[in-house]
């Protein structure tokens, strides 16, 4: 696979790197964004804006919630 796609808070940053070929190891990163999502009702990378999501991605500058 090649082809950028996927949901703004589930791509994993081997999507986001247009030179990178991504295999299936892209879905258990949307796995953890799942239950991340699960765990706390919020989403790890949630920036003003999606560019500033997409680097957080790249960053792997997730937000850490809490209780």
């Amino acid at each position: 696979m090649s082809d950028l796609c996927g949901t703004l808070f589930y791509i994993a940053p081997e999507v986001l790197q247009i030179e990178a070929k991504y295999s299936n190891k892209v879905d258990i990163w949307s796995a953890g964004v799942i239950t991340y999502s699960l765990l706390t009702g919020r989403f790890p990378f949630d920036g003003e804006n999606d560019q500033e999501t997409y680097e957080m991605i790249l960053k792997a500058d997730h937000i850490y919630y809490h209780t």
